[in-house]
Order: C-alpha cells, then structure tokens, then sequence
C-alpha cells in the first residue's frame, strides 16, 4: 500500500541527515537519543528530501514534539513519549500527502529494550533489537516493520559514513545511560 510504504519512509526520517552536528549525548534528553537513532533528526539539523531542505524544529521537551517545514510550512510532526527506560511511543502526523489532502497519522511503541545496532543504508536504515507494537491503524507499517527490521528513508545521505558514526554513538549510549540492564546484553 503506497501510504503505508511512505509512512515508513517518512519514519525514518525522510532521509538521513547531512550530519555537520556530532551526536551530542551529554546534551540530549532519552527522547531526543531515540528520535536520532530512530529516525535521524535532532533539533536544528535539517533533512533532506532530495534537494529540498526540511528543518527540524523542537517544540516541546517532554513529550519531545519536533517539527519538520519546508519554506515555514509544517510538513510533519512527530512525538516521541518516554514510557520508560526503554520503550517510546512515537506519533507520527503529516496533514498531507505529497500535496494531497489525504492525511496520515501512526502510533507506536518502539522497544528498544533489546537494541543491538542500527545500519544506515543510502535507502533504509535496519535496526537490531527494536520491537514494534503499533496503537493506532497501522497493521501494514508494522508488518513491514517486523518482516525486515527496517525502515525506508527517501533520498541518500550527504555522509554515510558519518551517519553510522554517530548512530553507532548514539546507540552505545542508550545502552550505556538510558535503557541500562543489569543482566547481560545482547
């Protein structure tokens, strides 16, 4: 299905960021770390559709609401909620689809309990370790999810290599400050 196919390539996070800014953890909430290892942005680090610029804008701390506009205009919002160390919900919101007036709105709790990794890709980002419950009508979206482990991005990464770099940081530091656990990790 086409909208669901998008929204999993608007979830993560329409493309990978250009990544000029270092992943700063000491200076990141445990949402702001999930909203980057999830989907890739972080305040004032625009996305890129393309070449069309999507600036990434923080609304709100807790829950985090980022908003992502092109020229001023919202293209997306996105929520991330901390549950608890290690589980998220995160709301996804775009009022149209590519300039129609369909909307789509997803919900789902990401389980980062078991988190081993994330792989960047010019077109998907793959996750190790990351379950997916989804709360409202997104059964197509989580199946996906669940068959590959993966989410689709739009565009390619200015710098891949950076990308992982800093994803790869991001994740050692939610396992090591944020979602800790006592027995063995995987």
């Amino acid at each position: 299905m086409l909208t669901s196919r998008f929204a999993l390539t608007l979830l993560a996070g329409l493309a990978l960021a250009p990544c000029s800014h270092a992943f700063a953890s000491e200076t990141m909430t445990p949402e702001e770390t999930v909203a980057f290892i999830l989907f890739g942005m972080k305040n004032g680090v625009p996305v890129y559709e393309n070449s069309t610029e999507i600036a990434v804008t923080k609304e709100a701390d807790t829950p985090l609401a980022l908003k992502l506009s092109v020229e001023g205009n919202t293209v997306i919002s996105i929520n991330v909620k901390r549950l608890d160390d290690c589980r998220y919900d995160a709301v996804f919101d775009m009022p149209s689809i590519r300039g129609t007036s369909q909307s789509l709105r997803f919900g789902g709790v990401f389980d980062l309990s078991n988190l081993k990794s994330v792989e960047v890709g010019s077109n998907r980002v793959w996750f190790d370790g990351v379950e997916l419950e989804c709360v409202e009508a997104c059964s197509d979206v989580q199946r996906q999810f669940q068959l590959t482990n993966a989410l689709d991005v739009i565009g390619k990464a200015k710098d891949e290599e950076e990308q992982q770099a800093e994803r790869t940081a991001a994740v050692a530091h939610f396992r090591q400050n944020i979602c800790v656990k006592q027995e063995n990790w995987p």
